[in-house]
């Protein structure tokens, strides 16, 4: 595996083709790495926080690949989006969006706010003209 930072290349133990670790090819741990154009990994693994970090576009799955992106497929995992100071928009720019819970609790799926007095929960439907436009099923409960 080989990647640049900057102008330099990182390939097999090397920087530039300087061995890392002494006279014998090692693999190399860093506090910090940081890239100016561009840096290609394969594998990132941390054991503390792991801060991505742009003044630019992140970009995950951005080729035009079909895949899965997993985010933290065994235990509880809290996904935070935005700020406590500014608005968020989630675009999910895909043809459907399927939240699907597995599990067997009274809040399976819940769409929650927690901002005050005023706060609502607004479900909207930009084009849909048919009557089930917005259509709330429950297959046994009530609604």
């Amino acid at each position: 595996m080989s990647f640049f930072v900057g102008n330099a290349k990182l390939k097999n133990g090397t920087v530039d083709n300087t061995v890392i670790g002494g006279t014998t090819a090692a693999a190399g741990t860093f506090t910090e790495l940081t890239a100016d154009t561009s840096l290609s990994v394969t594998d990132i693994n941390a054991t503390g926080a792991l801060t991505i970090d742009s003044n630019d576009t992140i970009g995950i799955g951005v080729d035009d690949v079909d895949k899965n992106i997993n985010i933290g497929t065994d235990g509880i995992r809290t996904i935070t989006i935005g700020s406590t100071t500014e608005n968020t928009t989630l675009a999910l720019n895909t043809h459907t969006v399927d939240m699907i819970a597995d599990d067997n609790s009274a809040a399976a799926i819940l769409l929650r706010t927690n901002g005050g007095d005023a706060s609502t929960i607004k479900i909207h439907a930009d084009e849909g003209i048919a009557q089930t436009s917005i259509d709330l099923v429950s297959d046994k409960g009530g609604i």
